[in-house]
């Protein structure tokens, strides 16, 4: 147990670099918001939540690069699930939350493969 996140963490980060690589005004803008915020010393956890634009960036890295993209809570179900669009869920399915697809969307995203922290 005191590994686990670790490799979540490891990928995200992985991420955020690359998208601030690859979004030089992304890149740009999230540099002067940590220059304010730093003055001379280094940012606390405290003051991590003033940086909403750092939040936004790792957000949207969560969002176009989910860590887990089949979410390992999956459900067995034990008897048939009768849904309201008539649909049937048999006995003994397992059923996952397929997070890459909820964050691809593009019935809520307007650009789901785009990197747009704002």
């Amino acid at each position: 147990m005191v590994f686990r996140g670790t490799d979540t963490i490891a990928l995200l980060t992985e991420w955020v670099m690359a998208e601030l690589v690859l979004n030089q005004g992304v890149q740009y803008k999230l540099q002067y918001e940590l220059d304010n915020a730093m003055s001379n010393h280094c940012v606390c956890d405290a003051e991590i939540m003033k940086l909403p634009y750092l939040q936004a960036v790792i957000k949207e890295t969560l969002r176009v690069h989910p860590p887990g993209p089949l979410l390992s809570w999956a459900r067995l179900s034990m008897d048939n699930v009768h849904l309201n669009n008539d649909m049937v869920i048999p006995a003994n399915t397992t059923a996952m939350v397929n997070m890459w697809t909820i964050t691809h969307n593009s019935k809520i995203w307007e650009r789901p493969l785009s990197f747009e922290p704002e």
